[in-house]
């Protein structure tokens, strides 16, 4: 099994990681990011939703933005999702170091990965289906404080 390495940011300096959550199917991951603090990440949170959202039993935290399709139109918050990550990294310097979690069951997503990395070599884009998974990988990328 492959060891993931961390990549090392100047002290001081956080990480910036990217959490974009398809609300279609995965439920978990807005309620336990707001519990999840570091020290050197800066987490950007982001959801999208079909217009029949209606909240997953909680209102969304007050720091997630929830981009709620307007219309009934099949994959509008998939692409909705698509266009918002294409504007970010529009604006970013060509060098940029992002990580980017897709928190998405939808593989119609997985050429992101691609698309992320081939313009910004830098970036790094990864897929979780749950808040397990995501939470493993932002302890990857949180080096312990006394390091």
């Amino acid at each position: 099994m492959p060891t993931q390495q961390r990549i090392l940011t100047p002290p001081g300096q956080k990480k910036t990681v990217l959490v974009c959550v398809d609300l279609g199917n995965v439920h978990d991951i807005l309620q336990n990011m707001e519990q999840f603090r570091s020290e050197t990440l800066e987490i950007v949170p982001i959801a999208f939703a079909d217009c029949g959202f209606q909240g997953y039993g909680i209102n969304p935290p007050s720091s997630v933005e929830v981009i709620v399709s307007k219309t009934g139109h099949k994959n509008e918050a998939d692409t909705a999702m698509i266009w918002w990550i294409a504007q970010f990294f529009g604006k970013q310097p060509c060098g940029a170091s992002y990580n980017v979690f897709v928190a998405s069951k939808d593989q119609g997503f997985r050429s992101l990965e691609t698309i992320i990395h081939d313009g910004y070599p830098n970036a790094k884009c990864k897929f979780v289906n749950n808040w397990a998974e995501l939470s493993k990988e932002l302890m990857l990328l949180s080096p312990p404080q006394n390091e």
